[in-house]
């Protein structure tokens, strides 16, 4: 069996598959459109060269618009300061990671973060 085969297989039984470290040379928009991938990773170097590079910046944008096109959800890695934050969100982006959102938390820690986050920022 081919990988394609092996990943529509996956997706058939009911996995979500990720292409992480979209922005990187190991992806391709080509990717975006030849894989059953659902949700995009976009890596953190991507989006932190975003932050100070127009051109980087509008193909930040011109993949999130892809993504959503095509019915994928799309994730922000590295998300550290409010200027990421505020670029990510304003260019419609659905989930973000990054020590601006939390630091690595252990599976205890989860719950009282999430009502601390909808209680100061919702």
């Amino acid at each position: 069996a081919t990988r394609l085969d092996i990943l529509n297989r996956l997706v058939l039984r009911g996995f979500h598959l990720s292409i992480d470290d979209f922005g990187t040379s190991f992806s391709s928009l080509e990717r975006l459109q030849e894989l059953p991938f659902d949700t995009v990773k976009l890596d953190k170097g991507y989006i932190q060269r975003a932050l100070t590079d127009e051109a980087c910046r509008a193909s930040v944008e011109s993949t999130l618009m892809m993504a959503r096109r095509l019915d994928m959800r799309i994730v922000a890695e590295g998300i550290e300061t409010v200027a990421g934050w505020n670029m990510i969100h304003n260019a419609g982006c659905d989930m973000c990671q990054g020590f601006y959102v939390a630091a690595p938390l252990q599976a205890a820690q989860v719950l009282p973060w999430c009502q601390q986050w909808q209680q100061h920022y919702h």
